[in-house]
């Protein structure tokens, strides 16, 4: 070796050498940890909002952590209803008030409010009314038994900044009632996501005008009243709305057979869907009553529809033999969504003694696609969300295989099999890859 390179490496310069390298070194991490974006850290923590726990560590690393932390861990607001003996029902109702109080800041991160009035104080109704007029960046409200007052307060302060609005459990038993939920309704100009529970009395019946910016109506249990204020109110809007998507939870009654005699222009309520394309869901929760799907499937002359089922029996061929013929001369493009998961003890839903019936609706499914009246018949198995179709900052996916209720897809293979016709025609699409129920074919 050299005695140059020798003393280089063993001297007193090759000592200099290191520690001048090592400067540099610790200079050039310190910029480039400097110059990341905060960016990057943001996007990074978008994907951490089912994870708060971790977001709130972040936050406590250091100021510009915080500061990217706290909008999202206080974007959904969740205030329910707490059993505990002895106790106030809301306490999350409390603590949000006093933080809210403490830090009036933090109101400008909320978007989403989730609350009850069931059985609420009044010293919590009083809290809940201040922490809705606070709020006033919402972008979706989801509320169950709403109070007048708190509809009053969602017309002056959310009217050009809500977006979705989802009410359960809601009572409107006079006129006077309807008139300030329809004044409610009129006030949203942003509207995008309408979801709506309600229970209107004979007596209080008229046209219910939804917003002209609606994309998405689901309507919950869904009985011959709320159906028909909703469709009048579709008829007689003078700007009705562009939906893409009405979903329809049909509840189970015996008024059904009245619905043609009492609404003898039935068919003009819908003439909006069909020319603006709008797909129509219907969410099959009651298995032994189909009058109540059949009977509003008969007006809405649309031409995409869905059948989602919610629960999976072994009488689904028997009521899709049922239903589809009823389908309007309108409707080309049919799917069939069912159920991923089912519970162990329910028997095989497509047993030996009912192939006769599915290949009784190959036959029907053909003739009408030789009549030209169906273009395709789309079948999927997909998981449910909370919100079952209609978004949310609450409708994350929720994994049900957990417990009793096993994600079990088989059906799709037997149904492409008891098919026969409809596949070699290639008009059956069996669909493999969507695991997660969304509202569009």
């Amino acid at each position: 070796m050299p005695l140059e390179l020798k003393l280089f490496r063993t001297g007193s310069l090759s000592r200099s050498v290191r520690r001048f390298t090592k400067r540099i070194f610790r200079r050039t991490i310190t910029k480039i940890r400097c110059s990341f974006p905060n960016e990057i850290y943001a996007l990074i923590f978008e994907h951490l909002t089912d994870d708060l726990s971790t977001l709130k560590n972040i936050s406590l690393v250091c100021r510009d952590f915080a500061a990217m932390a706290r909008p999202i861990i206080f974007r959904d607001i969740w205030l329910p209803l707490t059993w505990k003996s002895g106790g106030s029902l809301y306490p999350l109702v409390k603590r949000f008030w006093l933080f809210i109080i403490a830090h009036p800041s933090i109101t400008d991160s909320v978007r989403t409010l989730s609350f009850s009035t069931y059985e609420m104080s009044g010293e919590d109704l009083e809290r809940l009314h201040f922490i809705l007029a606070h709020l006033q960046r919402l972008e979706e409200i989801w509320v169950d038994k709403p109070q007048i007052y708190h509809l009053n307060t969602i017309e002056t302060s959310f009217s050009d900044t809500l977006k979705e609005l989802h009410c359960s459990h809601v009572i409107l038993k006079t006129a006077a009632h309807f008139a300030i939920f329809q004044n409610t309704l009129n006030s949203l100009t942003a509207l995008k996501v309408f979801v709506l529970d309600a229970s209107i009395s004979r007596d209080a019946r008229r046209p219910l005008i939804v917003p002209c910016t609606l994309k998405i109506l689901s309507l919950k249990r869904t009985d011959v009243t709320l159906l028909h204020c909703v469709g009048l109110g579709l008829a007689m809007s003078s700007n009705p709305p562009l939906l893409r998507v009405l979903l329809l939870e049909l509840a189970w009654s015996d008024d059904w057979h009245r619905w043609p005699e009492e609404n003898p222009h039935r068919q003009n309520y819908w003439s909006t869907l069909g020319i603006n394309g709008t797909l129509v869901v219907f969410d099959v929760q009651i298995t032994n009553d189909t009058l109540a799907l059949i009977t509003p499937m008969k007006d809405m002359r649309v031409s995409q529809v869905m059948l989602a089922f919610g629960i999976r029996f072994i009488h689904l061929v028997s009521l899709l033999t049922r239903s589809i013929p009823e389908l309007p001369d309108t409707v080309h493009d049919i799917c069939i969504d069912i159920d991923a998961h089912c519970r162990r003890f329910d028997p095989q839903l497509v047993p030996k003694k009912l192939r006769d019936p599915w290949f009784w609706l190959d036959s029907l499914l053909v003739r009408r696609y030789k009549q030209g009246l169906l273009t395709r018949i789309r079948f999927r198995c997909t998981s449910r969300t909370t919100s079952f179709g209609y978004g949310g900052s609450f409708g994350r996916v929720v994994d049900n295989s957990v417990g009793s209720h096993p994600t079990d897809r088989e059906i799709l293979k037997q149904i492409e099999s008891l098919l026969p016709d409809a596949k070699r025609m290639g008009f059956l699409e069996i669909d493999y890859t969507t695991k997660y129920f969304q509202h569009s074919l």
